[in-house]
């Protein structure tokens, strides 16, 4: 701890360090710049958050906002934003929690708290109806897309069931999305979906990357799905999502990152430490009709956001014909 405690409070402020992680986050900038998954992403957030907001960008930054960054910058930063009253201590291992506490005793009395103002933003309105845009590369020989809307919070009771009630939608290998699109038409190596709340409301993502000359049959697929997602759920959908989420829990706690990574859910979320045997009764407890109404109320495919990115020579016009709105070119 004593050189946790160096490095969090007597920072040295190098500037060659500084040169050098600067200019690493712009060239993950440049190669995020050029890539279809990224821009997907990227285009996708602006669209469900509002161009303005906080998530709408890239936690790398922008060209811009790196290249004018200084070290002053940074100490003002971490004057005002540094602060025990933000920040979480996690533990896993062999020790205990005294010795735990002994060894914060000198971090503690040194680093003093101040009141830090998170910023916030207001969400935009939700969409008045399903739309396509379009992001051209020319040539791709492949077709990324993003399909979403803004949900929930990871903090809204509602967050969990609807974990369960994606997991047939897009929540691993035997889910609609990934045994439709690559097993029984090959489109694609992998699709997914999932709620991306975490303190504050986050979106529903489904995301595939396919083959170009199948960009509009892929699109279609994800929308017929979504469309009937509510309506064809069944028991026995229900049935082996309990026993995957379950069996899934019995070794994912293993390792000290696992750990690590509960705890941090517990502190960032405020949720109790049997969390995750309160998340097992919550779907021991789920009904089919419960299932059908979180579908209803968290996936309204009459307002999905629809991003695909790739070709537009040979793609774009094609998508028209989806009823999703004329494509807007991005």
């Amino acid at each position: 701890m004593a050189l946790a405690e160096e490095i969090l409070l007597e920072p040295r402020w190098d500037a060659d360090a500084f040169e050098l992680a600067r200019d690493r986050t712009l060239s993950e900038i440049r190669q995020q710049a050029a890539a279809p998954t990224t821009i997907a992403a990227t285009v996708l957030n602006r669209l469900v958050y509002g161009p303005d907001h906080i998530l709408a960008h890239s936690p790398l930054g922008t060209n811009e906002s790196v290249s004018t960054l200084t070290l002053d910058d940074l100490r003002s930063y971490y004057d005002r934003a540094f602060s025990p009253s933000v920040a979480a201590m996690h533990v896993a291992g062999d020790i205990s929690e005294d010795e735990v506490f002994a060894s914060l005793t000198s971090l503690g009395s040194r680093w003093a708290a101040r009141n830090v103002v998170l910023p916030d933003s207001p969400l935009p309105d939700a969409p008045t109806a399903a739309q396509v845009y379009f992001v051209d590369v020319p040539n791709a020989p492949q077709s990324v897309i993003s399909v979403g809307q803004m949900a929930m919070a990871r903090t809204d009771p509602d967050f969990y069931p609807a974990t369960v009630m994606n997991h047939r939608l897009g929540g691993g290998i035997t889910s609609l999305l990934f045994q439709r699109l690559r097993l029984e038409r090959g489109y694609s190596y992998g699709a997914g979906s999932g709620f991306r709340g975490q303190g504050r409301p986050g979106p529903f993502v489904a995301n595939t990357s396919v083959r170009a000359n199948v960009t509009y049959e892929s699109v279609e697929l994800i929308r017929d799905i979504l469309e009937g997602y509510e309506t064809q759920y069944t028991a026995e959908d229900l049935a082996a999502s309990r026993e995957e989420l379950v069996r899934g829990n019995l070794r994912a706690f293993e390792t000290l990152g696992a750990l690590i990574g509960m705890l941090q859910n517990i502190s960032a979320y405020d949720l109790p430490p049997d969390y995750i045997s309160r998340q097992e009764s919550t779907i021991a407890g789920l009904t089919v009709d419960d299932v059908r109404g979180l579908a209803r109320t968290h996936l309204d495919h009459n307002r999905m956001v629809y991003v695909v990115v790739g070709d537009a020579r040979t793609q774009l016009d094609r998508l028209g014909k989806l009823g999703l709105g004329t494509p807007i070119l991005v």
